[in-house]
C-alpha cells in the first residue's frame, strides 16, 4: 500500500477487505496498531503474525546485562510483552523461527497455533580449504544493538584473553552502519570493515566465525550464513538458541570470555576439528534451511496447514472439497493422475485442500 493511493490500512480495507483470504503482519508494533482494523475490515481473512523474534524476550535480556545503550535501557519489556502476547492471542497463526520461542509461547498462549518456519538459505559450498583461510569474522547489521554489544563485548572482554593465547589474531566486524563506539575501537587486530558488497569472498576465506552475543532472540541468520559457506562457528548459548545445534558436532558453544577464546584457538589451530565442523555445518544447512527442507517442514507441520486453511474450495488435482480425502499419499499427484496437467494441490501432505494464495496488500 502506497500513499497517496491508500491513506491508511482502514481505508484500504474498506475498499477491498473482502478479497483477502489471508493477511500477514510483520513486526509487533505494526501488528498491535493494525490487527483490530484488519479483523474488522477483512473479517473472512486469516490473520498471520510473522514474528522475526520475540521482542519482549530480547528487551528483557537487554536489561539483564550491563547494557550501555540508552535507548534499550529505556524500553519497557513488560509493555512490549503485553502488546506482543495480545497480537499473538488475536492471530490465527503465529510464525516464529526459533524452537525455543515456540516452546516459550506454549506457556504463555497455549491455545494459539505457533509454527516454526526455517530461514531459507541454500548451502553455498565449502569455500577455501583450512590452510588458505585466515582471520576471525563477525557479521551483523549495527542498527540492531545486540550486534554492536557483541563487538564491544569482544573488544573489552574476549580479545585480551584471545590475544594472550594467539597474539596478532585478527577480528573483522562485517556489516552495515557500524557505530562511532565501534569505529573508535579499530586497530590492526580489530578491523571494523562495515558493509561489503559481496559476502562470498569474506566467508569463504575466513577461518572462524565468532558470534559473541550476550543477548538477543530469534534465529541468528549470521550463523546459518556462515555454515552455508563452510565456515565453522563459535557462539554463545544465546546465539545457538532455538536452532537445534549441538556443541562439538556442528558448532562450538562458549559463554565466558575464557571459554570463548579457548574455543576459537581450538578451531583456528585444529584442522581436523575445523574440517569436521565445516562439513557438519553444510549438512545442517542442507537439512534445515534449504528450500527443499523448508518445503518439507511446512508440508509436514500440522500447524502450518492452519496458515493456508480458508473456505473449502476444489482441490485442483482431485477436484474434492477440503479436506482433501485422498491426501495423495503425502505427495503431489503425478501429471498422469492429473490428466497431463501440472498438478497443483496446496493441501499436499496436509489433507487441507486448496488454499488460495494471499494477495499482497
Amino acid at each position: 500500500m502506497l500513499f497517496p493511493w491508500t491513506r491508511s490500512v482502514e481505508d484500504h480495507l474498506k475498499q477491498v477487505g473482502d478479497v483477502y483470504d489471508a493477511v500477514v503482519i510483520f513486526r509487533v508494533n505494526t501488528a498491535f496498531e493494525t490487527i483490530d482494523a484488519i479483523r474488522k475490515g477483512a473479517p473472512r481473512a486469516k490473520v498471520i503474525f510473522h514474528n522475526s523474534d520475540l521482542h519482549f524476550l530480547r528487551e528483557e535480556r537487554a536489561q539483564a546485562v550491563d547494557n550501555p545503550n540508552v535507548a534499550e535501557r529505556g524500553l519497557s519489556a513488560p509493555a512490549t510483552k503485553g502488546r506482543e502476547l495480545s497480537v499473538i492471542a488475536g492471530s490465527d497463526v503465529t510464525i516464529v523461527h526459533s524452537h525455543f520461542e515456540k516452546a516459550l509461547l506454549a506457556e504463555y498462549v497455549p491455545a494459539v497455533p505457533v509454527v516454526v518456519f526455517p530461514w531459507v538459505y541454500e548451502p553455498r559450498g565449502a569455500g577455501a580449504p583450512w590452510s588458505e583461510r585466515r582471520d576471525v569474522v563477525f557479521l551483523g547489521g549495527y542498527r540492531h544493538y545486540p550486534n554492536v554489544d557483541a563487538v564491544l563485548h569482544y573488544a573489552r572482554d574476549v580479545a585480551p584473553v584471545l590475544d594472550a593465547r594467539m597474539h596478532g589474531i585478527r577480528f573483522r566486524a562485517i556489516g552495515s552502519n557500524p557505530t562511532p563506539e565501534m569505529t573508535a575501537l579499530a586497530s590492526d587486530t580489530l578491523v571494523i570493515e562495515g558493509f561489503v558488497d559481496d559476502l562470498q569472498p569474506v566467508l569463504s576465506n575466513a577461518r572462524v566465525m565468532l558470534v559473541p552475543l550476550r543477548y538477543g532472540a530469534g534465529l541468528k541468520g549470521k550463523i546459518v550464513t556462515a555454515m552455508a559457506h563452510g565456515l565453522p562457528v563459535v557462539t554463545t548459548s544465546i546465539g545457538a538458541e532455538g536452532m537445534a545445534l549441538t556443541h562439538g558436532e556442528n558448532v562450538l558453544i562458549a559463554d565466558t570470555p575464557q571459554d570463548m577464546a579457548e574455543a576459537v584457538v581450538r578451531l583456528y589451530t585444529d584442522e581436523i576439528l575445523w574440517r569436521k565442523l565445516s562439513a557438519a555445518g553444510l549438512d545442517f544447512v542442507a537439512a534445515t534451511t534449504s528450500r527443499k527442507a523448508g518445503l518439507e517442514i511446512v508440508a509436514e507441520d500440522p500447524g502450518a496447514c492452519r496458515i493456508a486453511r480458508t473456505a473449502p474450495k476444489p482441490c485442483r488435482p482431485c477436484r474434492a472439497r477440503a479436506p482433501c480425502p485422498g491426501r495423495h499419499a503425502g505427495k503431489p499427484l503425478s501429471r498422469r493422475a492429473s490428466g497431463g496437467r501440472r498438478p497443483a494441490c496446496p493441501g499436499t501432505g496436509s489433507g487441507q485442500g486448496q488454499a488460495r494464495r494471499p494477495r499482497r496488500a
